[in-house]
């Protein structure tokens, strides 16, 4: 398994919504420390309101390189592919 390869998996079903926030921030965190990420504008008390209501509604979404994304009531976290430069 390489660095990459890390990753933060919940089940939110059934959880508030304060919950779900405080999972998605802890999920951030980690792929961030565990893949040796620089964090770039990652702050544990960013605004992640429109990453929560993506995965709510079953869409993607990257937040501080970190990509979330949603399979039902499960949320998966892991680090962003790198962009393509033009």
């Amino acid at each position: 398994m390489s660095a990459g390869d890390i990753e933060a998996k919940f089940d939110v079903s059934g959880l508030p919504r304060a919950v779900r926030r405080y999972l998605a921030r802890m999920a951030i965190d980690h792929v961030i420390m565990m893949n040796g990420m620089g964090g770039g504008h990652w702050f544990p008390n960013s605004n992640i309101e429109s990453l929560l209501d993506a995965l709510e509604a079953g869409k993607g979404a990257t937040h501080a390189e970190v990509m979330a994304s949603a399979k039902g009531d499960v949320w998966y976290f892991r680090e962003a592919p790198p962009r393509r430069s033009h």
